[in-house]
Order: structure tokens, then sequence, then C-alpha cells
């Protein structure tokens, strides 16, 4: 609704309202939701819509959701107020306000009703409905971006474009019998980046002037003079980073070329990840020699029977010397013992007693010594006299007892 200035030579303060026929009138309707409610009577529903009033003589305050009454009781709850349009919006209307009559607000606000034109309008209840059409898909609509106009080769689902610097009759065959997916169609397509033509020679001598100019090469200098480095490297092999590796370095190559970057940086780091490997090893069993020399011991060990760790328990036991006919240990029976089965360069030497009988991978070698033994049982008795085997007056045979 436009707003109105007055300007007169005899009065002032003048106000000018909106006035007419018009005034809240509804032009067009539209069904939103059909069907809605279908459960309910048949019967025709009431339509309701905002009354627009003019009012004049405003004092107090009219705020939007609070109530408003007429002097002839008819009320509705206020929507919203425009001030400078004097226009009064109000919903949810009971009974019938009356032009000229005095509309008082909760608030306490009051004006005076200069003008309404309320808007009626009347369903009918039917089976089928009008609507204005919409769109149930994408299809029709140029400005989407799913659809697509087919035509079986190019424009298709099952078609793709290779874009190359060269021309297609130069790599199709080659890619078709490579890497082309079979039932899809390709073509090719020149991708030309950028061309330039520097024929001309230079410089360029003015006739009149007789200034000399390089204007072409003024102009390849102008696009190559920014030089992106590449060079790759490593943490390790002695090169820097260098200060903005990702930026470009400003070249002249109108003199002669210069490498822009300093020795022994680099701009690219390449990365390894961290190599982790788990193993296992079997334990060691190592004998130090009197020379010093470590053997690798892994075979000649004694699982049962004499080993060298036996020496230091039976050595000295009472089958020493001086009993008769026992085989006894001597120093020339220690002395002739010999390492044997270990697969090592001590095969065969003489045996250091001491190394072997303290050493813990020397202790469980075997050992060709028997420790001397006897033998005993006891009698036909029930006592715990003992027959020796030593006495030559017992036999094995049958005939004596």
């Amino acid at each position: 609704m436009p707003t109105v200035s007055v300007t007169s030579s005899t009065g002032s303060d003048a106000t000018v309202r909106a006035f007419g026929d018009d005034i809240g009138r509804i032009v067009k309707l539209k069904t939103v939701s059909l069907g809605r409610s279908y459960e309910t009577s048949p019967t025709p529903p009431v339509l309701g819509f905002f009354n627009n009033m003019i009012v004049t003589g405003v004092t107090g305050t009219f705020i939007a959701g609070d109530t408003v009454t007429g002097a002839g009781g008819a009320s509705g709850t206020i929507v919203s107020f425009d001030s400078d349009r004097g226009l009064l919006r109000v919903k949810s209307v009971t009974g019938s306000f009356v032009i000229d009559e005095t509309l008082t607000s909760s608030t306490s606000g009051t004006c005076t009703l200069k003008k309404l034109d309320i808007s009626t309008a009347t369903v009918n209840v039917v089976s089928v409905a009008d609507t204005d059409g919409e769109f149930i898909s994408e299809r029709g609509k140029l400005s989407e971006t799913t659809m697509r106009v087919q035509d079986s080769l190019y424009y298709q689902d099952y078609s793709y474009v290779i874009k190359v610097g060269q021309s297609i009759a130069r790599w199709r065959d080659a890619f078709k019998k490579t890497m082309h997916t079979s039932g899809f169609y390709f073509t090719g397509q020149v991708d030309i980046e950028s061309r330039i033509t520097v024929t001309a020679s230079g410089p360029v001598k003015g006739v009149t002037s007789g200034i000399e100019e390089t204007p072409l090469l003024s102009i390849v200098n102008t696009l190559f003079t920014t030089v992106f480095g590449r060079r790759l490297g490593t943490n390790s092999d002695g090169s820097t980073l260098r200060v903005g590796a990702n930026l470009g370095v400003n070249v002249d190559v109108s003199n002669t070329f210069e490498d822009p970057f300093a020795a022994g940086t680099r701009d690219v780091t390449a990365t390894r990840e961290d190599l982790e490997i788990d193993y296992l090893s079997r334990s060691r069993n190592i004998i130090v020699d009197s020379s010093g020399v470590r053997h690798d011991v892994r075979s000649g060990y004694a699982y049962g029977g004499p080993r060298y760790g036996s020496l230091n328990k039976y050595a000295n036991t009472v089958f020493g010397i001086t009993n008769s006919g026992s085989g006894a240990n001597t120093f020339q029976n220690l002395n002739d013992l010999r390492i044997e089965g270990t697969k090592t360069a001590l095969d065969g030497s003489i045996v250091p007693i001491f190394l072997l009988t303290s050493n813990e991978v020397g202790k469980r070698l075997k050992m060709k010594y028997a420790f001397p033994c006897e033998i005993v049982s006891n009698k036909e008795l029930f006592s715990n006299t003992l027959t020796n085997f030593d006495n030559t007056n017992i036999t094995f045979d049958d005939t004596t007892a």
C-alpha cells in the first residue's frame, strides 16, 4: 500500500488514509492440501480471513496477539497494526464490527473504525478436485542437471570423453586394446591449454624514431618468469626443505639462465612408514675356551646317562682307588676323556674339566665315562643283611644259592 504526503498552503498536519472497495479484497484462493479432513461432515467448511480495517484517531497501543473489542460487542485478535497507514489486521473475529464505532485494545488503546470490507469464500465438497498442476518428477525441466538429452552415442550414460593434447588417431587403437571397457563408447577431445608462436626476430627498430624494442620477447619473458620447484628429497639425504616450497620463484630468462633454487634444498619430502620386524630366535649355547674362542654348541647333549655336570657329584665318592676291582677314578682316567658330538672345533680335544663342570652348557654335554657302582641284593632272609656280588662264594647258576 503506497504512502501519500500532503503539501498545503492553508493547513498543516494532514493525514491521508486509503479508502475504497478493494481494501481487504481476496484476489485468489488456492487449495494447498486437497482432501484434508475428508472424514468430517460433507457440509462445506467456513473459511475465515483476516479483517483489514482502516482506523483513525489512534491513541494508546495495539499490540499483536492482544484482543480488540468494538463498542457493539464484536471482538478479535490483533495480527498487526501499521500506524503510518492506519491499517489494523484482526483475525478470529466474533460478531460484526460497525463503521464509525470505537475499538478498544486490551492495552487500553482506542481508535475509530472508518473502513471495513469483510472477505468471504465458499468451498465445494466434491469427489474430484481441479488443481493448478505441478511436476511429479524432474522430467521436462530445462534447468535440471540430472536430465540429459541422449543420442545413444556421445550423450548417454555409458560414454566418456578423453581429453589429451594429441589427436585421437594417435592413441585410439592402443587405448582400446589395453584400457577401454567393453560396452562403453568413448571419444577423444584435443585439450590445448595454451599456444604461443614466436617467429619474429628482434629487436624491432622503428623506421621513423629509430628506437629498438623486443615486444614479443618481453611477452614470453612475462609468461615464464615464475618457476615452481618440485625437487624430491628425504629427511635423511642431507637436503633441507626450501622455505616457501609451495610458492614459485621469479627468474629473469632473458639473461643466461641460472638455477633459481639453492643446492642442497628440496621442495617435496618423500616419507616412508617405519618398518617393524618381529622374529623368534633360539637361544645360543656358547662355550668360550681358554683361548677366548667362542663355540656355538648345538648338539652333543645328554638327556640321560653320565654328563660332565655329574663329575662334581660323583667323582670323589666312596668308590675310590682303594676299593678292589672297582675301576675307580684316577687323573689318568679323566685325562683320557675327549669331547665328542658337538660338531664344533671342540670335538676330539682333551676335556677341560673345570670349564665343562662350571659352565651350564658344558654340564649338559654327554660324557663317555661311567662311574663305578656296586649292585647288592638281600639274602634269603627278612633282614637287612646284604649279599655283595663281588663275593666269590655266590654264583648266578641254579646249583649254588
